[in-house]
């Protein structure tokens, strides 16, 4: 049952659950790109500290 202060915002019972699922997938898609800022920002510092370990663990040139 919708709440009788929702019923007169949008009109119908159907319209309410549309207007709901918009909105739930504009958050979702919000999430999904907010994760995957996250995600690319965490896959870049893994892959600059492999970068370093390989570099520091590797025989030093000496002979110049």
């Amino acid at each position: 049952m919708v709440p009788f202060w929702l019923m007169n915002r949008c009109g119908s019972v159907a319209n309410l659950h549309q207007t709901c699922r918009e909105s739930q997938l504009e958050f979702l898609r919000w999430m999904r790109d907010y994760l995957q800022t996250r995600l690319a920002a965490t896959n870049g510092a893994i892959a600059a500290l492999e970068e370093q370990i390989q570099r520091d663990t590797q025989p030093q040139d000496t002979a110049a």
